[in-house]
């Protein structure tokens, strides 16, 4: 095998490890509510410029989801986000989503029709998150505290059932 090649083939094993590794579905466990830890803080602007924080969703259930316009996999799961805004909007259940760059973001929700808040935030709270690849989803309780975080697209149901749970706890 010549230099050349063990390079390509190198290289393509790196490109394939990184997209494995970054949309490999991984998830933490519920945590009880004693063990729950705050949310880093959340306090941004949507793509209009006005102010947003969790403050501004107090005693409800919270679906935080970073992605990407440029995310394939993000883009898949944007339709089940809105669809669980959709359903659980009126119940006390807030579906938040997170990218950094303005202006795509702009165009892309108006073509999207997403109705849930949109947010738009440099590095600071992709950092506090601790994200590490886009689509993430973290749970956050009533209390603002981590419920669960996902890495990667998830099947919606695993987003319901936590949903769910959490709604329990509050009644």
């Amino acid at each position: 095998m010549s230099s050349r090649q063990i390079l390509t083939s190198a290289g393509a094993l790196l490109f394939v490890a990184v997209v494995i590794w970054t949309t490999m579905p991984a998830s933490s466990e519920p945590q009880g509510e004693a063990e729950r830890a705050a949310s880093p803080k959340l306090a941004t602007r949507d793509y209009s410029g006005k102010r947003v924080s969790l403050a501004d969703y107090p005693q409800q259930v919270t679906v935080v989801n970073f992605w990407a316009v440029n995310c394939h996999a993000c883009r898949i799961e944007i339709p089940h986000l809105q669809s669980l805004y959709d359903e659980y909007s009126a119940k006390d259940v807030a579906v938040i989503g997170i990218d950094r760059e303005v202006e795509q973001v702009k165009q892309f929700v108006e073509r999207a029709e997403i109705d849930y808040p949109v947010l738009v935030d440099g590095w600071e709270t992709t950092q506090a998150y601790h994200l590490r690849a886009t689509p993430t989803t973290v749970i956050l309780d009533a209390q603002n505290r981590v419920y669960k975080k996902y890495v990667g697209v998830q099947r919606i149901d695993r987003f319901r059932k936590d949903i769910d749970a959490l709604l329990g706890e509050k009644s």
